[in-house]
């Protein structure tokens, strides 16, 4: 009897508890605009990322198929801001493509390239990853931010023409619906600018279960009750 109590809470503690979810920028990019919790678009001008909420325009340029071997203005790069998905590691111009990374260009006009997280549910999420330089032959280097839709900046970093790669690392609590943009800029002139962003995200697990889960626990601990009943006589 104890081990079948044992057994039965520790199940009613996993559904209260909940499950930790991932999400992968690389893993979950789809040729659809927004894609879950992902969306790809850009900000008009070079340097603005205030009240990202209202100036981020939904991204028709983003390639799913930056292909090995492809054209490569076709698969891999646009004149307009992108982003693209590389289909593996390979080199194609004077860029890196690598596998986990999606490749970021800002436009000749100065529209920034930016990626967008939205939360599924209110939690604490934490997000991993970095900014790499993937075309290291030359230009005037980039500027990459991390901000709330409002403006909030929570990271800022000028990278290089050369430079080695900006770690994002940190948890960030958010309302159901709220967004964080990762965005990138030219820092002075827009070529060689191609820069990889490796991004995961996962939530604590702690948010509130499901009403079907809460419908488990309430079973299970019935369950549990008509068992000591049965015992009982």
């Amino acid at each position: 009897m104890k081990i079948i109590t044992k057994a039965v809470l520790a199940y009613l503690m996993t559904a209260i508890a909940g499950s930790v979810s991932t999400y992968s920028a690389w893993g979950d990019f789809s040729n659809t605009n927004p894609s879950g919790v992902w969306k790809y678009g850009s900000v008009a001008i070079d340097g603005a990322v205030g009240a990202l909420d209202v100036s981020f325009t939904s991204m028709p340029t983003f390639q799913l198929n930056c292909a090995s071997g492809g054209g490569f203005q076709a698969d891999c790069w646009q004149s307009s801001a992108f982003i693209a998905k590389p289909n593996g590691s390979f080199g194609t111009g004077t860029v890196s493509y690598v596998t986990d990374y999606l490749n970021l260009h800002p436009s000749s006009a100065g529209d920034m390239s930016v990626l967008a997280f939205t939360a599924p549910m209110a939690d604490v999420f934490t997000f991993l990853g970095e900014w790499a330089d993937h075309d290291i032959v030359g230009g005037g280097g980039v500027e990459v931010w991390t901000a709330l839709g409002d403006g909030t900046i929570l990271a800022h970093n000028t990278m290089p023409a050369v430079s080695g790669p900006i770690a994002i690392n940190f948890s960030q609590s958010l309302a159901a619906g709220q967004s964080v943009y990762f965005v990138l800029g030219f820092a002075r002139e827009w070529t060689y600018d191609s820069t990889g962003l490796k991004l995961d995200v996962s939530d604590s697990g702690t948010a509130s279960p499901e009403p079907g889960s809460m419908l488990l626990v309430g079973l299970g601990a019935a369950a549990v009750w008509l068992k000591r009943r049965a015992y009982a006589r």
